[in-house]
This record gives structure tokens, sequence and C-alpha cells, in this order.
């Protein structure tokens, strides 16, 4: 009678959670914009704004290759974005840029490293890596809040093993997806992309971009086009882009 009860706790909790989590993502959908597609970003968000001023948009970093030669490559992209009253931001970082994407970032990466995503990544790390217990250690450090929180995201730096940052502005930060040391593991390349720039007087405007590539002649799937996959992704994307604003307005 007891396992009975317990069992069904366990499947009442369980199904909750899923619920809630489905739920979740519904909402975040309507509260943050975003759009998805293939081939690289097209500034969907200038457009809207009509502001030609691409500073917080750009992806620098990319391989010049992707541009000269597209056709060679498929690429996926995926954007979300939300702009805010600059009036309501942190009086002390609104007119400095870096710093408050610095703290923006510091507080993303540090609840990012506490997902079941980067818990897996530090778990795959660690059992199917092909380096040494010197690289392992180091890589496993690239998880701790501690570590995160003491971060400029300067390039080189790197973030939960696989984010190392490939380019800085004031406005953005641009990360390169590093494949994890596993054997096996297909020749896929990506860029994360955060930015945070005032576009108005008024408005401030915060981005989470995600673009991933590999050659055609290569045999493999990108990560988001796995639906499973895309889902999460999105889910934790967009929950982190509202969370984070969040928390900076409460730190005014």
């Amino acid at each position: 009678m007891a396992h009975n009860l317990v069992l069904t706790a366990l499947v009442v909790a369980g199904s909750s959670g899923i619920l809630y989590t489905i739920s979740l993502h519904q909402s975040l959908s309507h509260r943050i914009k975003h759009s998805s597609g293939l081939g690289l970003p097209n500034l969907e968000v200038e457009k809207e704004k009509g502001d030609d001023d691409d500073e917080a948009t750009a992806i620098d970093s990319l391989p010049a290759e992707l541009a000269e030669e597209p056709s060679a490559f498929h690429i996926i992209h995926d954007i979300a974005w939300k702009s805010v009253p600059t009036a309501k931001l942190p009086t002390a970082l609104a007119d400095h840029p870096e710093q408050l994407l610095n703290r923006y970032l510091r507080r993303n990466m540090a609840c990012f490293a506490r997902t079941p995503q980067a818990l897996l990544m530090r778990l795959l790390v660690w059992t199917k890596s092909t380096t040494s217990n010197s690289e392992l250690a180091k890589a496993g450090q690239t998880f701790d809040v501690a570590h995160i929180q003491n971060l400029d995201f300067v390039p080189g730096d790197v973030v939960c093993g696989i984010y190392r940052v490939q380019a800085r502005t004031a406005a953005r930060v641009e990360f390169a997806m590093v494949p994890l040391p596993i054997k096996g593991m297909p020749p896929i390349d990506g860029r994360l992309v955060t930015g945070v720039q005032r576009r108005t007087d008024k408005d401030t405007l915060f981005l989470t971009q995600t673009v991933q590539w590999k050659r055609r002649d290569v045999e493999a799937v990108l990560p988001l086009e796995r639906k499973p996959v895309r889902w999460l992704h999105e889910l934790v994307s967009w929950w982190l882009l509202e969370t984070g604003i969040q928390w900076l307005l409460q730190c005014n």
C-alpha cells in the first residue's frame, strides 16, 4: 500500500513538472520575441526597430567561408530578444554597457551552469572525454559559479566547458561553441552571441543569437535540428533572457 502511494506521488509530481515546463515554454514564447530559420541571421531585429546600427546583432567572429561559400555549408540560426525601458535599468550601469553586459552574463551563465543541459555536458566531459586528468579538472572549473562570477568575458575565457569567448565589444560577447573532447563527436561548429545595447533614449535591447553549421558533405544532424533539443534550447534561452532582465531591474 505504502509502495503504491509513493509510486503514485512520484508519477503525479513528474506529470506536474512536465506540465509546468510545457506551460512555461508556451508562456515565454508570447513574452519573448524570437525567430529561427536556415542560413545566417538576417537581422530581423534591425528591421523591426528601423535601425541600421547592428552593433548588438552583427557576428564578427563567423568564419569568412560561411559568407564566401554559403552553398558548401548547412547553417541554422535562432534569435531571441526583448527591449526594456532604459530608465528601469540600474542607474550606475545604464551608461556603462560593458559593465551592464558583464553583470548580465555572469548572472545568466551561473544560472545556466545549474541547468540539466550543463550538468549533462559536465558529466560527458568527465566520463567520455579523451583529454588528460589535468585538462578535465580545468574544464570542470569552467562550470563553477566562482569561476563565472570572476569573468570579464574577454577573448579566450571559457564557460561551461564548450563556450569560449571569440570576440568582445562593449555591446556583445561572441562565444565559439568548442566541441566536447569526446571520441566520435561530429565536426559541428557554432556561435552563441549575447548583446545588450541602448537602441534609443528610451529603450535598451537584450538579444541572444545561436548559429550552428556544418559542411554539407558531413553526415551529421545539427543539435538545433533535433526537436527535443531545440525545444529545450528555446526554453532555457528565453527563460535566461527574461529572468536575467528581471534580475537586473531589481538591482536598482
